[in-house]
């Protein structure tokens, strides 16, 4: 946040296992009311296991997966209703 243009007390982050659904919504949610209108999202979280397919166990693949197809998925179908006006953006 330091490095983001002043004041830096318009700059929030808010944290969210993005493999919960309540969880991501109840974030955007204390976002909205910290901040005002959400015009922007950002899907950003992944997992990986560096690993080739043969090292990496079906539960390493399955939480790769969950974080991040689940987890994009999550996060954008709980920013929906905050992103449905003009102007607003999915990253």
């Amino acid at each position: 946040l330091a490095q983001l243009a002043p004041p830096a007390e318009r700059h929030r982050s808010f944290a969210a296992d993005v493999r919960d659904f309540a969880a991501v919504a109840a974030a955007l949610a204390d976002a909205r009311r910290a901040s005002g209108e959400i015009d922007i999202l950002v899907c950003g979280a992944a997992g990986n296991f560096p690993a080739p397919a043969l090292g990496m166990s079906a539960n390493g693949f399955k939480a790769v997966i969950d974080i991040d197809v689940l987890g994009t998925f999550n996060t954008c179908r709980a920013a929906y209703e905050h992103l449905r006006k003009p102007g607003a953006s999915v990253l």
